[in-house]
């Protein structure tokens, strides 16, 4: 009798699997997606080949609103940008790339959004990032946390952040646990 209940409790690898997708969220997607070295055409790929896909938020959504924002603007000074969802997270993902006119240099920005968080919880951060953190405000900004060396070395400045906003603004156009990086062509003293 022991050894059936044990068998009917004991979890087949379809639901761990199904467990382990219904908790990723942000951390696991900008793992899959923003890490790395590299442009858009170097982070793309990556992306699609953990299974992101590419897709375009509805304009009345916050996605939506905050791609407008990302393409307002005159044709020549547009970014490109992407946005990629996956069924197995709850985040979603933004890049977007500015390059210079003649095309050689680039920013590139990768962002992902876990919209339903309800915090930032400073112990996962920590546990996931496993590097030293420098907490920031501006104002009345939300607080920043800045992660700083090992695998997010490849940002600009040498870092990815972090941060929970709680309600959008005219400053603001996210809300949910946010974790951006961006990386440049540019050295660190081209664009201080």
């Amino acid at each position: 009798m022991a050894t059936t209940c044990n068998a009917a409790t004991a979890p087949n690898r379809e639901g761990v699997e199904a467990a382990a997708a219904a908790e990723a969220g942000a951390f696991e997607a900008f793992d899959e997606a923003c890490l790395g070295e590299g442009d858009m055409r170097a982070s793309l790929p990556r992306a699609k080949e953990s299974g992101w896909i590419e897709f375009t938020p509805p304009s009345d959504s916050m996605m939506g609103k905050h791609r407008e924002m990302l393409l307002d603007g005159p044709p020549f000074d547009r970014p490109e940008a992407i946005f990629l969802r996956n069924n197995f997270n709850r985040a979603e993902i933004a890049m977007w790339e500015t390059r210079t006119l003649l095309g050689s240099d680039y920013i590139f920005h990768c962002e992902v959004v876990e919209a339903d968080a309800t915090e930032l919880d400073l112990s996962a951060l920590e546990a996931w990032a496993k590097v030293p953190i420098v907490e920031r405000q501006i104002d009345d900004s939300p607080v920043y946390y800045d992660l700083n060396g090992g695998r997010f070395a490849d940002g600009l400045g040498g870092d990815a952040t972090a941060y929970f906003s709680s309600e959008l603004s005219e400053f603001q156009t996210l809300r949910g646990l946010i974790l951006s990086t961006n990386r440049s062509s540019f050295s660190d003293e081209e664009v201080n």
